[in-house]
C-alpha cells in the first residue's frame, strides 16, 4: 500500500487523474480494452469531469460502479446519475457503461443479472476508485449489514452482491444497495482510495480490524493507493 498526502483536494484530484489515465492507457495498449470502476460522492466528481474530456479511447473502456443505492437513475443520490453527469459525457460518452439498478426488481432479485453482465468485463479490473465513510465502510460494505458476509467472502466467485445496510447518519434512507465484492477488489490492478479530512484518516489508521476498510485493505493488498488531503 502507498499513502500519498496532499495539501488540498485540487492536488489530490490531479494526482488521481495521472494514475487513472496511465493505468487505462496501459490497459488499452496491452489488451485493446480497459476497465474503470467508479465510486460516488463529491470527492471524485472533479476527477470524472476531467477524465470525460481526456483523449483516451473511451470506445474500448468499460465503465461501471463500485456500488449504488437502490434508487432510480434520476434520483439525486444515485451514483449512476453522478457518473452520467460527470464522466459519461464528452469523449467519455463513448464508454460502455455497466449500471447496477434494475427497475422493478430488488437488489437481491437483480444480482444474478448484473453479476452476469459484470462477468463479461475482462479481469483483472484496471482501475477501481473508492471512497470511505466515517464509519469505516467502503463500497457498500457497511458494518453489520445484511449481505456483508457474502460481499466480503474471498470464496464468493461473483463480482456483485446485494446488501441491506442498517440505518445510520451515513446511509441516510437508502439502505438497499448493490456492491462489488471482495473478489472484484482482489482482481483489480490498481485500487485508489480518495479521502479528505483528519477524521477519516483517523478511522483509516484505526487498529479496529472489524471495520470494513480493513477488509478492503486485505483484498487490495499492495495494489492500494491511498490519496489523502486535509
Amino acid at each position: 500500500m502507498s499513502f500519498e498526502i496532499f495539501e488540498n483536494k485540487i492536488d489530490l484530484v490531479e494526482r488521481a487523474y495521472e494514475i487513472v489515465y496511465e493505468a487505462l492507457d496501459v490497459g488499452l495498449a496491452q489488451n485493446g480494452s480497459a476497465s474503470l470502476m467508479c465510486s460516488g460522492g463529491s470527492t471524485p466528481g472533479p476527477l470524472y469531469e476531467q477524465l470525460s474530456s481526456s483523449d483516451l479511447d473511451w470506445s474500448n473502456i468499460n465503465v461501471g460502479l463500485v456500488d449504488d443505492r437502490w434508487v432510480a437513475p434520476d434520483h439525486d443520490r444515485s451514483n449512476e446519475k453522478l457518473l452520467r453527469n460527470t464522466l459519461l459525457k464528452n469523449a467519455g460518452a463513448a464508454a460502455r457503461f455497466f449500471p447496477m439498478y434494475v427497475e422493478g426488481k430488488s437488489a437481491k432479485e437483480a444480482v444474478d443479472q448484473r453479476g452476469e453482465e459484470f462477468a463479461t468485463i475482462s479481469l483483472p479490473l484496471d482501475v477501481v476508485i473508492l471512497g470511505m465513510g466515517p464509519d469505516g465502510h467502503s463500497l457498500s460494505w457497511f458494518p453489520n449489514a445484511d449481505g456483508l458476509a457474502e460481499a466480503t467472502d474471498p470464496d464468493n466467485e461473483s463480482l456483485i452482491a446485494a446488501v441491506m445496510a442498517n440505518r445510520s447518519k451515513v446511509t441516510g434512507d437508502e439502505l438497499e444497495r448493490m456492491t462489488l465484492t471482495y473478489k472484484a477488489i482482489a482482481q483489480s490492478s490498481t485500487v485508489i482510495l480518495m479521502m479528505t479530512g483528519a477524521d477519516k484518516r483517523e478511522v483509516f489508521e484505526s487498529d479496529d480490524q472489524s471495520l470494513p476498510i480493513k477488509t478492503l485493505q486485505k483484498a487490495a493488498g499492495d495494489r492500494l493507493i491511498v490519496l489523502w488531503a486535509a
